[in-house]
């Protein structure tokens, strides 16, 4: 990145990193010339911005061997405007752009405003949120609610449903996550819940649906003779077996065979031969063989 001031711009220090880091009105970070603490030099140049998942730019700095990950939107408003009065007070954008971090564009906001303002446009989900409203449906649900052993109120939609509907969790009472697993799902990104539900009915029952003929069987009829569990039933297992080993045999009486290394179909003289092999060569073709040693 360019060293060369844009027309208009001004660099003031950055607070606590007075000579190590400096933050201009437009949105750009730079580190200082100086002598680091190995007695190295340090030349001027721009930090790069990385974007977080919530859509702003974050920067490290350096100092005396500690790292410190700063939002770059409060870098430079306090670089400019001193710090923040309190740290219930956040830095937000004038025009609700995440990436405009020029100075003119910032102004501190409270909580609720910022939450506020990502939601209606588009920034943050609202079902993540948790305001007065969600707590007023919380103590509803629960003020109705009889505490037994199986059961309890979900604080994401308020239904009520039985502990087996929870994951796991040792530091909420009862073992189990205040937050039921479909909320949980939706929250992560799964989008069928209902498929979930499905195979979890199916598994209850003793069933299991094959990925392959995509028919429901019973468990047995996915464990092989060795014992071991497949995502396909024996009956797919085997056809798919004997399609790779007519594949295979198509290809020996063609005088070919398939490199298990590089994974490429090359003739016989390709590969050194070998009395335990099939057709009496091996199967690492030559080129393979040179790379490994």
């Amino acid at each position: 990145m360019s060293l060369e001031n844009i027309e208009g711009e001004t660099w003031n220090d950055i607070p606590g990193y007075d000579g190590v880091y400096q933050a201009s009105n437009l949105g750009r970070i730079k580190s200082c010339e100086r002598i680091d603490c190995n007695g190295r030099l340090r030349r001027e140049k721009i930090r790069k911005q990385t974007k977080t998942s919530k859509g702003i730019l974050a920067i490290p700095l350096h100092l005396h061997g500690k790292i410190e990950y700063l939002t770059v939107q409060a870098v430079i408003f306090s670089a400019f405007n001193g710090l923040k009065p309190s740290p219930k007070i956040k830095v937000g954008h004038k025009n609700k752009m995440l990436l405009d971090n020029r100075l003119e564009n910032l102004e501190l906001q409270s909580q609720k405003q910022v939450v506020s303002d990502s939601i209606r446009f588009g920034n943050m989900n609202p079902s993540l949120t948790f305001g007065s409203d969600a707590a007023k449906k919380t103590a509803e649900a629960f003020a109705q609610f009889d505490p037994s052993d199986s059961r309890r109120i979900c604080t994401r939609c308020f239904c009520e449903k039985p502990l087996t509907d929870f994951h796991k969790r040792d530091c909420n009472p009862k073992g189990k996550n205040r937050i039921c697993a479909d909320c949980k799902n939706k929250e992560s990104g799964v989008i069928d819940v209902g498929k979930n539900k499905y195979l979890k009915e199916l598994k209850s029952a003793g069933l299991k649906r094959c990925k392959k003929c995509d028919t429901v069987k019973e468990e047995t009829a996915f464990i092989s003779e060795l014992g071991t569990n497949h995502f396909y039933c024996i009956q797919c297992m085997r056809t798919k077996v004997k399609g790779i080993k007519k594949h295979f045999d198509d290809l020996f009486y063609s005088g070919l065979r398939n490199c298990t290394k590089c994974k490429t179909i090359k003739p016989f003289s390709d590969f050194n031969k070998l009395k335990s092999g099939r057709g009496g060569y091996g199967y690492v073709c030559k080129l393979c063989n040179r790379r490994s040693f």
